[in-house]
């Protein structure tokens, strides 16, 4: 898993094609503190996940992770790419049973890398086509 910087931003790429437990997402957050220190996280804008070789997110490591960005590392956005559909309905709910829905984008994907902010399950699954 690769990990790397930009200004205001870190990106978690790519996420592994199975994300199961809290105990993985502890791993990927682990990795982002190798390239940025737990203090630098704490200053940054968002942390970027990019999930396009993602087949499967449980609601577990969903809630992790997301709770892990926002909360334990006090980031103020999570943001997540091209999540699966049962990912991304994980995702909006673990953000709005914390009451941080706010703090959750979720975007669509395309061939040339570019995509729709979604900031609900139904507009991600309209997006989609679905």
């Amino acid at each position: 898993m690769l990990s790397r910087e930009k200004t205001g931003n870190v990106v978690l790429e790519p996420l592994r094609a199975t994300a199961l437990t809290a105990e993985e997402a502890r791993e990927n957050m682990t990795d982002l503190e190798k390239l940025v220190t737990r203090d630098g996280l704490g200053k940054k804008a968002s942390v970027t996940v990019r999930c396009y070789n993602n087949e499967v997110m449980t609601r577990e490591y969903a809630r992790e992770i997301f709770r892990l960005i926002t909360v334990e590392y006090g980031v103020p956005k999570a943001r997540f790419i091209s999540p699966t559909l049962d990912g991304a309905a994980h995702l909006f709910d673990a953000a709005n049973d914390a009451g941080r829905s706010d703090a959750l984008a979720v975007f669509t994907v395309d061939g040339a890398r570019t995509g729709v902010h979604c900031k609900s399950l139904e507009q991600y699954l309209s997006v989609l086509g679905y």
